[in-house]
This record gives C-alpha cells, structure tokens and sequence, in this order.
C-alpha cells in the first residue's frame, strides 16, 4: 500500500482466529506487526489493532479489500487537511469475481459495501457514512467512546455489520467531523458464492439485525415502533416469499422489493 521507509506509517495485521498460515506470512514481511486476538468477532479484531497501534489515526482494511495505488499518502494528506477529523472515508470499489448477473443493479451494490460520495474531498454530512472495509478513525476518540461495540459486525458466518456506523454515531455525538478523501480507494473482492440472491437477502436480513441491535445501543425505537412495524411486516411478507420463489425476483427491482422487506423484518422481530 505504497508506504513510506520514514517510519511515518506501521502495519498491523489482527489474526482472530485464522486457521491458514497467516502468521508465517506476516513473519516473511519486515516491519509488519503481529496482533492477535483471540475472542471471535470483527468488532473485537478491530478493537485489538486500536488498541496496539501507535499512531494516531488507525485505518482499517479488510481480508478481502485491496488499497488502490496513492491509498496511504492520500490518508496521510487527508489528515493534515483535516487534523481535527474523528474519522476518513474513501470509496470502495466493487471487483467481481465472476460475471455480474442482470438482477444485481446497481442499486442493490450497497450491500457488498460498494461506496462513493464524490469526487470532491470534503467533510461529510451527518447522515453521509464511510464504510468499515476502507475506515481512518482517530485512536484516542475511538478508544474514549469505547471503540467498536462488540455486539456488531461480522462473527463466523454471520453478515452482522453496523459497527463503523455505531461508532461513527458516538464519535459525531462528541462534536468530531467525518472526512471523505476520494482518492484513498480501494478494491473490495466479490466471490461468486456471494452473488446470489439468496445471499442477498440473508445479508438484508443481518442487516435488519444489526439495524434493530444498533438501535437499541444508541437508546432508540420504543417497543411500540417494533409493534407497528411488525404488524405492518407480517402482512405484507407473504407476498415477499411468492416473489423469492416466482421467477420475477430475476428482476433487479423485485430483488429489491425482497431485500427491504427482508431488512425491516428482521429489524422487527430482533
């Protein structure tokens, strides 16, 4: 990730519960620092790299996410513009590792975490969120707010997620500001087995989860919204299975109607 020999930058890599020869690989890479973690979860793993880190701004980058060419010295200048900024953010793009079906519009690639606010480096508005597979966050705020809410994120096969956008949530709630820094991209890899439809509307039903999860963190949704949304949900759901089974969830926009149904659901019965 083009980083610079003048010690301005470390490398970490949080094993958390690999299986593979991680470790030997990171031994073969000078400079390269060895963290692990041992209880399971992304939002612990990620915890684990603030809390190890030395420096001041800790970016984040998946397993499956590749830094563009300029990744690093575009981070490095995005946080000498804004020395203030809790957090950057920088587009995430979409590499498939297979051809993309007709179904899957574009709409509906926010969910492999695909994200682009722009061309213009700027401060971003509060409803305007980064995602975790390309996150700069300011150690010491992250730390102080509590970091990562382990209740959140990826653990084993769950599609659990909304980790960044809680701890987003309590870093703004502080009066910290969001930058998004456009040339600080990279790639995030697609595998086959994740573009079905049926993966789709498991991860809009995680989704939910989360959703409902992250609510109850931030002291939102009484009792009463989950009631009005689930009556309203359970009626309309039935059609949401025909449609899953009828050939027409081919259609890009069906498959859409699907995945929100799902979504609110899940948000209703978590």
């Amino acid at each position: 990730a083009d980083r610079p020999d003048d010690g301005s930058v470390e490398v970490l890599v949080v094993d958390n519960g690999s299986t593979d020869d991680t470790s030997a690989v990171v031994a073969s890479h000078d400079g390269v620092r060895y963290v692990i973690e041992p209880r399971r979860g992304l939002a612990r793993a990620r915890n684990a790299g603030l809390a190890a880190a030395a420096a001041g701004m800790v970016a984040f980058l998946d397993d499956d996410a590749r830094p563009m060419p300029g990744w690093t010295a575009a981070l490095l200048h995005a946080g000498e513009r804004w020395p203030t900024a809790v957090a950057i953010g920088g587009p995430v793009v979409l590499e498939w590792g297979a051809p993309r079906p007709a179904w899957l519009v574009p709409a509906l690639t926010r969910w492999f975490s695909a994200v682009d606010h722009g061309p213009a480096a700027r401060l971003l508005d509060p409803n305007e969120q980064p995602v975790g597979a390309n996150l700069t966050v300011a150690r010491d705020p992250a730390l102080a707010v509590g970091g990562f809410a382990p209740e959140l994120g990826r653990m084993g096969a769950s599609l659990a997620s909304e980790e960044e956008v809680d701890l987003l949530r309590r870093l703004r709630a502080t009066g910290g500001e969001v930058a998004w820094e456009p040339a600080a991209a990279v790639r995030h890899l697609v595998p086959p087995e994740r573009m079905t439809r049926r993966w789709i509307v498991r991860r809009a039903w995680a989704q939910g989860r989360s959703d409902r999860t992250a609510a109850r963190l931030a002291g939102e949704q009484s009792r009463r919204d989950v009631r009005l949304a689930l009556r309203a949900l359970v009626r309309g759901w039935p059609s949401a299975v025909r449609m899953i089974r009828s050939a027409e969830v081919r259609s890009g926009a069906i498959t859409q109607e699907v995945v929100r149904r799902a979504r609110r659901l899940a948000r209703a019965l978590h």
